[in-house]
């Protein structure tokens, strides 16, 4: 039941014939190659499973399994190899495995900024930074959003506001 080299003797010995035959039995090893799944995707703020399954190859894989490791990754922007992890109920000791890795990767999300200004202010002769910002995006963005005043704002008149996100790992 294993792969190995084994001597097998056969003997005749009754009332008409008598001898022994000696034969070598080699059971080989049983190639079997493992494939670990592979993941692109783009930042979601948690960690992302890898939903491609390890696979397996050859003419018997018998009670053979195979995940992916790791599985899941992330949460952050990043890449890395996937290993393919095979496992038997009984042992391993009739296969020769040849792993094939995969990778994964996640790319920076989209963010989006807010600003948000009241529909007037009374004039106080000093300038006026009412607005304030918010940054959207996948999980939680670790900056905020500076708002910036583009025209006179102390004088009356309508202002132009605007307001930037540089980004960060993720986004």
């Amino acid at each position: 039941t294993s792969a190995g080299s084994y001597t097998v003797v056969g003997t005749i010995n009754d009332n008409n014939y008598q001898g022994s035959a000696t034969a070598t039995l080699v059971i080989a090893p049983e190639p079997v190659t493992a494939t670990a799944g592979s993941l692109t995707a783009v930042y979601t703020g948690s960690p992302i499973p890898i939903t491609n399954a390890c696979t397996l190859a050859g003419s018997f894989t018998g009670n053979l399994s195979c995940t992916n490791s790791p599985s899941p990754v992330g949460a952050d922007v990043g890449a890395g190899a996937v290993m393919p992890v095979v496992t038997a109920s009984d042992g391993l000791g009739i296969y020769v495995i040849t792993t094939v890795p995969g990778s994964w990767s996640i790319t920076r999300a989209a963010s989006g900024v807010t600003v948000n200004c009241p529909t007037s202010e009374i004039y106080k002769g000093t300038a006026w930074t009412p607005c304030t910002a918010t940054v959207t995006g996948a999980g939680t963005p670790s900056q905020t959003a500076t708002v910036s005043y583009l025209n006179d704002n102390i004088d009356v008149g309508t202002v132009d506001v605007y307001a930037t996100f540089t980004g960060d790992s993720n986004h």
